[in-house]
């Protein structure tokens, strides 16, 4: 079946393919036509499948999934995939498959030439260029990482598509970007229903357009007996499936491919409790056309925070695998001073993997402080963040930069070019905002870069407590497990952060920590998991430190600059700054005198601080 037309609008009617309980079965092909001086139907453009009032229901074959891993790794020219899971695939279906290194050019676009009996292995019609890891790396005691490559369906029976210019208005801007568009923007409450299950949306969105995405749900509240299941959309040209203005939605097991601009995008930071449930986004791309945020894009977009994502994978993307950008108040049309995003309560996230990305795989930014009544100043509120595992990644494997009560449970990380975890500042009391349970690798089998050159970087003001965290495979000069003073200006620094149930198997004991200069940070033992000292505390190497309370020869916490010292739990420490100074000047060029001791035989030349303005 193929329908063609250039606008396709539903009001107060109905379009469906197939139902829920019986499948389409055969062919079918919607072709939305047109070219960029096509005139637009206001509110939703032209090369359109608009729906404003009534129902749009597609369903396409079930699937027994639509992506999977790899249960084994492939290598550069091997012609069969072995998958973790049973799909099945057939004959012609078009397939995509992860990087699982640093370069995202090694996504590998595949045709299916058969598939086994058991459904499990895939014999592929042109081999592959690269290798793709499929393995559990496994570090002893219970310290494991999953780093397989996802596969991914493209190819559906029911096809959602928009024509591929030729001639004359190919060649004008966006001419030869110009895809189709399917756009919900409902007249009125509970007046659209939208289900779109296994089917494929390609050649879609219009490059250079703002509001003219591949899937876009267009301000129109509670949707929540609507859904996009278990379908593909591929080779867009502006988004995936964009959420604006809407709340309560379903998109679940979707595979998101070859995207310009944010993949999964929630648009004005008033959208709440949309479910994002084991979907795939794969090669997220920068486009210069839209918000400037989309010249570093995220496959997942995230611009208020109560919302659930479960069980997604990002991977490939130019900038970041999952980005929760955060503003003061809810923008476009949106706006409103009573919705504030970052003070907004936490949804849900876990079991969620990000890698491959150029930059990080998990992104807070800029400001994240929830609070038990939203928009107002007053108690925290946790937001837990539980199992991410995000490997190779091309700056850190996640950032924070200013949060509060942020609780990053359960994470994994490996193969981060920076830093595993870094974070800018923490707020709030001592467990406020932590790290516990985490596993911190420096580099795996599958690591095609340099290692890691750090596990933890902490912040750079406030306090914090990390717990039960693993470092592995930190063994080479350069590297360290812990640093210090996230985005600090020289010699700032001086706050105290707490450890416990620390473990560094191997040659990680080695490479503790690190420190710039002196003063830079405390680091408090609470249980002598770090320092063999219960109490005790890690730091950099100075003069005020007493040498009958302090070991001022701890090679595991020299590989920077400064050496460092472990001094006893009776050995305490407090850090002061001159608030408000006038004129500013005052201290220029001056320094300040510490007497740590009555003791003659403590010199003042040896306790000065050089004095600095921030």
């Amino acid at each position: 079946v193929l329908l063609q037309a250039k606008y396709i609008f539903i009001h107060g009617g109905r379009l469906q393919v197939g139902t829920e309980e019986q499948r389409f079965q055969h062919r079918a092909i919607i072709r939305l036509l047109g070219h960029v001086r096509d005139p637009e139907i206001p509110i939703y453009g032209a090369k359109v499948l608009a729906l404003r009032q009534g129902h749009l229901e597609l369903y396409g074959k079930r699937n027994l999934r639509t992506w999977t891993r790899l249960a084994k790794t492939a290598h550069a020219n091997d012609t069969q995939l072995q998958l973790q899971e049973p799909v099945d695939w057939v004959h012609g279906d078009s397939i995509v498959l992860a990087p699982t290194g640093k370069d995202t050019n090694e996504t590998e676009e595949l045709f299916v030439n058969g598939t086994s009996a058991d459904g499990r292995t895939i014999y592929l019609g042109n081999p592959l260029a690269y290798a793709h890891h499929g393995e559990t790396e496994d570090f002893g005691g219970g310290n494991t990482i999953e780093i397989r490559a996802e596969v991914g369906l493209l190819s559906h029976n029911v096809i959602v598509e928009g024509s591929v210019l030729e001639g004359f208005y190919s060649s004008e801007l966006g001419g030869d970007q110009y895809g189709a568009q399917i756009m919900i923007h409902r007249a009125g409450f509970n007046t659209t229903q939208v289900r779109l299950s296994n089917i494929e949306v390609r050649h879609a969105g219009q490059a250079f357009r703002l509001g003219r995405y591949a899937v876009h749900f267009h301000l129109s509240g509670n949707l929540n007996n609507s859904w996009v299941r278990h379908s593909s959309i591929h080779h867009s040209f502006n988004r995936a499936i964009t959420a604006h203005g809407v709340h309560g939605m379903l998109f679940e097991g979707n595979v998101a491919y070859n995207i310009k601009g944010h993949t999964f995008f929630i648009e004005d930071g008033i959208e709440t409790e949309n479910r994002y449930l084991y979907n795939l986004g794969m090669v997220t791309k920068g486009s210069s056309s839209l918000l400037n945020t989309d010249q570093l894009p995220a496959t997942f977009w995230i611009t208020n925070p109560n919302n659930v994502f479960i069980g997604n994978a990002a991977a490939g993307s130019r900038a970041y695998g999952f980005w929760y950008d955060l503003d003061a108040n809810s923008f476009g049309p949106s706006f409103s001073r009573a919705i504030c995003p970052n003070k907004e309560k936490f949804g849900v996230f876990r079991d969620n993997v990000a890698h491959s990305n150029a930059e990080m795989g998990l992104r807070i930014w800029e400001t994240y402080t929830p609070r038990e009544k939203v928009c107002q100043l007053g108690n925290y509120t946790d937001a837990s963040f539980y199992r991410l595992t995000s490997y190779a990644n091309g700056i850190h494997g996640v950032e924070l930069t200013i949060v509060a009560h942020v609780k990053l449970i359960g994470f994994k990380v490996a193969d981060n070019r920076d830093n595993g975890i870094e974070l800018q500042e923490g707020l709030g009391a001592w467990d406020g905002t932590t790290i516990q349970d985490a596993l911190v690798i420096s580099y795996t089998s599958a690591n095609t870069g340099s290692p890691g050159t750090g596990g933890i970087k902490l912040p750079n003001v406030r306090r914090m407590t990390i717990s039960n965290v693993t470092f592995v495979n930190f063994d080479t000069p350069s590297q360290s497990c812990i640093r210090a003073c996230s985005h600090c200006k020289i010699e700032q620094g001086g706050f105290e952060y707490r450890f416990q149930g620390l473990k560094f198997p191997g040659k990680s004991a080695l490479h503790k920590a690190s420190f710039k200069w002196k003063h830079e940070v405390l680091l408090k033992d609470l249980d002598g998991t770090l320092t063999g000292v219960v109490g005790g505390t890690m730091l950099p190497l100075s003069g005020i430190l007493p040498p009958d309370r302090c070991n001022l020869d701890v090679p595991e916490a020299s590989l920077g600059p400064i050496p460092g010292a472990v001094c006893q739990a009776d050995v305490k420490f407090l850090r002061f700054a001159c608030n408000r100074v006038a004129p500013i000047n005052t201290f220029t060029g001056r320094r300040l005198l510490l007497n740590t001791s009555s003791s003659p035989s403590y010199s003042e030349v040896n306790n000065t601080v050089n004095w600095r303005h921030y």
